[in-house]
């Protein structure tokens, strides 16, 4: 019996967690962004993220069908709000996917952290966040596909 105590342990403390990762749930709802801000380490939340400046573009994109309309906060908006030093930009999303985005994309493109597509919120399998660049409109290079970060949860500013 004391070989499953961790067993019957883990397992409710998957239970308990796991909830929290999930799309819908609180913690999927906000951004959590720390490193190299003025503002400090801070995990905004939708409400937050609504009262800075959006933006809006329609594009194709590999993973949807036909042109979408993406809605969200423009990546220069979020860097400025939050006193963002730095060059790098380690975009992290839910199911462990982590890239590298040069900070110059959030200030010089029009790429966006995307909570809308098509006027509704994100399918649950891209949001509750999605960085997405307007992909025809020349921003269609491999870079910026390997950028596009979906079901995303943390942005550390390097």
């Amino acid at each position: 019996m004391p070989r499953r105590l961790p067993s019957v342990f883990a397992a409710l403390l998957l239970l308990v967690a796991a909830p929290a990762l999930l799309p819908g749930s609180a913690r999927a709802q906000s951004l959590t962004v720390e490193g190299n801000i003025v503002a400090g380490p801070c995990t905004l939340t939708r409400e937050e993220l609504d009262k800075l400046p959006r933006g809006e573009f329609t594009t194709t994109t590999q993973w949807t069908q036909g042109k979408a309309t993406f809605r969200g906060v423009m990546g220069q908006a979020l860097m400025r709000s939050l006193g963002a030093a730095g060059t790098m930009v380690e975009a992290h999303a839910l199911d462990g996917y982590t890239i590298e985005i040069p900070l110059d994309d959030f200030e010089t493109t029009p790429m966006l952290i995307a909570d809308q597509m098509d006027g509704k919120p994100l399918p649950k399998d891209k949001g509750p966040f999605w960085i997405v660049y307007p992909y025809d409109a020349g921003y269609d290079a491999q870079q910026y596909v390997d950028r596009s970060v979906w079901a995303l949860d943390k942005l550390v500013v390097k």
